[in-house]
């Protein structure tokens, strides 16, 4: 039988299977009791069933139209919800120290840059980029009387120090702004992107741009500020006269290298270039270049040695080499004057403060803005700033605190809904994958590696009651009668505690491979459980046994599932490009919601606990709230993109959503 004939003769059997069950009274998935009231929140009529498209999805035109409402620009003339805080700067994605060390500057993935005095770290200004955007580039002028940053957008701004305001905002470049550096005389500052170097004036005037290149990858001033030297990925050291804007030197290295960091000695003609040198076990990564004579005179280092940045310390007139080590190198020689361990890898860029041993640098793994003391290794300032996105979200019960999960190993906690900061928790060496709320104030976290605990309310303490390195776990979710905690594993494990006792009921292997999402049926007799072998599975929570199995459709696997909290036969099934809202029992598309766009991937979904909304997030748009009488979209005052974390208050109210960015946006229903 050819694959249509089967798919037309599945379709035509399942109608009529469905039609003589709408003769019958509605009865629960096996293993739910049948004593439920009928709900009122979802209608069930001339509801046609879809069978298991394993090779097609489905298409709107299978749906009943009263049923398959479109949901695209549809917004409910009353009610919705008002945006009432914004919080969260995001994880620190650049810093710098003013040279007079009293201001630490340090930048963020949401668009922000927060001022603190140092070394005591007090918040003295937080700047807020209007739509937020990382932050890649920040730099102090040499005399600290501004700074100069650079957003994702390609917008440059100038901070005025003195007048504590911006004086500058410059759309210019096309691509992420990488790199800052400004003259030593602080008259005049470079920005640059992958294919262009723009010059500006100490006030944010443009002076001109040097267009001609690709690929750069930093760039450099000349100690008389009249030349800059640019380095790129294709391994082309240029030198420009910034008067003419000529091109004034330029060498071409080795194939098969990619030079990454540059640096202008006090000797006017040599520059030093660091090069990533994988492919070439022979060639040294630092080489000084000697620009007069257009040759190498100097090479330090082998394959061994991982460079990150190289610095100028005018204390002992050294290069400074940050590598596995700290190295001084003497400028002619490139002997090494002296090398230096360090408590952790400085994995850079690296800012090193003129007549200082302190270097400042961003922790990418443990999301931390540090300055480090040269001399001892240790650090002397260390600063969380926020997550690199928010991952998870979870109210406790009375509403009164949230608790924020993220790519980091700690936990952010919003004390009431009005709170203008988030207070960060230490946690654990993990990042938090999920958290999930109990009744009684307490929450469950999960570990990214091998590391589930509890929150207790009275102390704010972590208690964990499993650690076990070997697994990866990506969700947690507490039953809604609170008997039981459900956790799922990336190798798709499903594990099932007993709460209090936390005795292991069940271990069992789920048909997703790579789970991603679980979700409790109202009345916590089943489980939903969905990830990337595009299955959705329904389990018997008591026993551990799989009861049934969710069809597919969209072309492409389910993402995440929401159960209905009011209704124990509804669920929403997000995927690649559709959300479904699926009957459990007969397995039929109650509704395909349009407004979704075929390239999005919904990331999170949450109903509200009475059930008459429900939110999703995706990877690229707007978050979205639907009204489930109509299937309407609800009235939002502002939202955010790429949402990742989502959860309402006990009365539905108040909605949190968390963004890749590391933001939380806090929603308040309009009366």
């Amino acid at each position: 039988m050819t694959a249509l004939l089967r798919t037309t003769s599945l379709l035509v059997l399942s109608s009529l299977l469905l039609l003589a069950s709408a003769c019958q009274p509605r009865q629960a998935p096996i293993g739910v009791s049948n004593t439920l009231p009928a709900p009122d929140v979802v209608t069930r009529t001339n509801t046609p069933a879809l069978t298991d498209f394993t090779d097609e999805a489905p298409s709107i035109s299978a749906l009943d139209t009263a049923t398959a409402t479109s949901s695209e620009n549809n917004l409910t003339a009353m009610g919705g919800f008002t945006m009432v805080s914004q919080k969260g700067v995001g994880k620190a994605t650049a810093i710098s120290l003013r040279h007079d060390q009293t201001k630490l500057a340090i930048a963020t993935a949401a668009g922000a840059v927060q001022i603190f005095s140092y070394p005591d770290m007090g918040l003295d200004v937080t700047l807020q980029e209007p739509i937020p955007n990382r932050i890649r580039a920040l730099s102090w002028s040499p005399d600290g009387n501004a700074f100069a940053f650079g957003t994702d957008s390609g917008n440059v701004i100038v901070w005025d120090a003195t007048e504590e305001k911006v004086i500058s905002r410059t759309p210019q470049h096309s691509d992420y702004v990488l790199g800052i550096e400004w003259t030593s005389d602080s008259q005049r500052f470079a920005t640059f992107d992958e294919d262009a170097v723009a010059i500006w004036t100490a006030a944010g005037d443009l002076v001109q741009v040097l267009d001609d290149v690709e690929s750069v990858t930093d760039i450099a001033w000349s100690p008389d500020g009249s030349q800059l030297v640019s380095v790129t990925y294709d391994n082309i050291a240029t030198v420009w006269d910034i008067t003419t804007a000529q091109i004034a030197a330029q060498y071409t290295g080795l194939e098969d290298v990619s030079m990454q960091r540059v640096m202008w000695l006090p000797a006017a003609n040599q520059i030093a270039i660091v090069s990533s040198t994988l492919w070439l076990p022979d060639l040294s990564p630092l080489q000084l270049w000697d620009i007069q004579t257009n040759s190498i005179v100097g090479s330090w280092g082998d394959t061994k040695e991982s460079i990150t940045d190289i610095g100028w310390d005018t204390k002992t007139q050294s290069i400074v080499v940050f590598g596995n080590k700290i190295y001084l190198l003497e400028p002619q020689t490139l002997a090494a004057r002296e090398q230096k361990s360090y408590t952790q890898p400085l994995n850079g860029p690296i800012q090193l403060i003129p007549q200082t041993m302190l270097a400042t640098y961003i922790d990418v793994s443990m999301s931390e803005a540090l300055v480090v003391n040269i001399d001892t290794g240790q650090p002397t300032v260390s600063k969380f700033t926020g997550f690199d996105e928010v991952n998870a979200l979870a109210w406790a019960h009375s509403g009164t605190q949230l608790y924020i999960g993220g790519n980091a190993a700690t936990i952010g906690r919003i004390s009431t809904k009005n709170s203008d900061s988030i207070e960060y928790l230490a946690w654990a060496p993990h990042p938090v994958k999920a958290l999930a709320a109990y009744q009684d104030e307490r929450v469950a976290i999960v570990g990214d590696q091998g590391l589930i605990s509890v929150i207790e309310p009275k102390t704010q303490q972590a208690t964990a009651f499993l650690e076990d390195t070997s697994e990866w776990f990506s969700d947690v979710e507490w039953a809604p009668n609170g008997s039981m905690i459900a956790v799922t594993a990336t190798d798709g494990q499903l594990f099932v505690w007993d709460w209090p006792a936390l005795t292991l009921r069940y271990q069992v292997e789920a048909p997703a491979g790579f789970v991603t999402d679980v979700s409790w049926s109202a009345d916590s007799s089943q489980l939903a459980v969905t990830g990337w072998e595009n299955v959705v599975s329904i389990w018997n929570a008591e026993t551990g046994e799989q009861v049934g199995q969710l069809p597919k459709f969209t072309h492409y696997g389910p993402t995440t599932v929401a159960w209905s909290p009011v209704d124990q036969l509804t669920i929403a099934v997000g995927s690649y490009g559709g959300l479904t809202i699926v009957d459990a029992f007969s397995q039929a598309a109650l509704h395909q919601l349009r407004g979704i766009g075929d390239s999005e991937i919904i990331t999170s979904l949450a109903w509200s606990p009475n059930g008459k909304f429900l939110a999703a997030g995706t990877d690229s748009e707007p978050l979205r709230i639907w009204e489930t009488t109509n299937w309407e979209l609800v009235e939002l005052s502002e939202a955010p993109t790429q949402v990742l974390a989502l959860h309402w208050t006990k009365d539905s109210q108040t909605l949190a959503a968390g963004t890749d960015t590391g933001q939380v946006w806090i929603f308040n229903q309009r009366p």
